[in-house]
């Protein structure tokens, strides 16, 4: 008998509906999921049965997860225009052009910043949604971090952000 199953078939009924609920909070394959729900359907308890009671999907992960993709779309956007607008700048300073290449590394400079400070706000209004979908309050803290240290420290914040976030998708019910 597979190892899921066994393991499984242990479990009382209302443990089996939180595996097939919360399955990918407890780091768990589709397998066991679906090894669950077939427990379940032994037991008298088929998938429209989990559905009616809320026990089939956890919503608020779900929801959860897809602003967290966002978030990390946005982010790595943001990350790359960064760097790039860093590259830009450090380069202008250090072959100190003139003339026309002067003007357009001027423009491509400005452009970068504010293609950064939109992403960034973008970043930061898709955290705070995250935050709003798994009923924790980001606060005003969090919008004073990413204005005031999101600019010069972006790359670090960038990797906080992104692990706190993922522990938070843990923690969702």
């Amino acid at each position: 008998m597979d190892e899921p199953i066994e393991r499984l078939q242990n479990l009382d009924t209302e443990k089996l509906m939180d595996v097939v609920k919360n399955y990918r909070q407890y780091g768990y394959a589709l397998e066991w999921r679906d090894a669950a729900i077939s427990i379940l359907k032994e037991r008298g308890l088929d998938e429209e049965h989990l559905k009616l009671t809320g026990n089939l999907e956890n919503h608020s992960y779900t929801r959860a997860e897809a602003i967290y993709e966002n978030f990390r779309s946005y982010s790595k956007l943001t990350l790359m225009v960064y760097i790039l607008s860093w590259i830009v700048y450090i380069g202008g300073l250090l072959i100190q052009p003139t003339g026309a290449l002067g003007t357009v590394l001027m423009i491509l400079n400005i452009g970068l910043f504010v293609g950064f400070l939109y992403l960034l706000l973008q970043s930061f209004l898709t955290q705070n949604q995250f935050y709003k979908a798994i009923n924790q309050n980001y606060g005003p803290e969090g919008a004073v971090i990413y204005l005031v240290l999101g600019m010069p420290l972006y790359l670090l914040l960038y990797f906080y952000f992104a692990k706190q976030m993922k522990e938070k998708m843990q923690s969702i019910v």
